[in-house]
């Protein structure tokens, strides 16, 4: 396989199922690659919101994403 260059960028859009203070309401967020993996069949990137701290939806994954891995 031979490595090619890949590109990442983020995306600025609006997000209708921003949850705060239990209310459901539009924001305008920025959804960016927060983690690459790969090995030699895949590459998956894992994208998180700028949001995610005031966002309470947990069927949220781009919220979900960005919060800081749990400690064992």
């Amino acid at each position: 396989m031979v490595a090619e260059n890949v590109y990442f960028q983020a995306q600025i859009g609006e997000c209708t199922e921003f949850v705060c203070d239990g209310k459901k309401q539009r924001a305008s967020i920025i959804v960016a690659p927060l983690k690459v993996y790969s090995n030699e069949d895949l590459v998956k990137v894992i994208n998180g919101c700028n949001l995610w701290k005031a966002c309470t939806n947990l069927n949220c994954q781009y919220s979900l994403n960005s919060h800081p891995p749990l400690k064992e």
